[in-house]
């Protein structure tokens, strides 16, 4: 078995089943795994930490100051979902919806007109 090395994008999305069994399948010598959003409501980034402890976490601030990311404001938006599976499936819906617009804010709020 050859061992290489990985780059996982949205690594947070490898917290499902059907990814881990790739992880017991593909012999790996280093992953890197980058996401915004570590921590799952399922606690499942336990599992990702078990196949590639996280070694290193940048801060806003860090990216603030080397202009990586733009400064924005944080929203607590709360859903009302009874379990896990309800939040799986209005998940599912607002990313079959984002998709049309390409996952881009900025052509979703085109719709709203020529100011946006």
């Amino acid at each position: 078995m050859k061992l290489t090395s990985y780059i996982l994008d949205e690594e947070h999305r490898y917290s499902e089943n059907s990814y881990f069994q790739v992880f017991k399948c593909v012999g790996y010598k280093l992953i890197m795994g980058l996401t915004s959003t570590f921590e799952r409501l399922n606690l499942k980034e336990k599992l990702i930490a078990k196949y590639y402890p996280n070694t290193e976490e940048i801060t806003k601030l860090e990216c603030l100051a080397n202009d990586w990311i733009s400064d924005y404001k944080e929203y607590q938006v709360l859903i009302d979902v009874d379990n896990i599976e309800d939040y799986k499936n209005l998940n599912k819906e607002y990313l079959q919806d984002f998709e049309f617009f390409q996952f881009s804010f900025k052509n979703a709020m085109k719709i709203c007109g020529p100011e946006g």
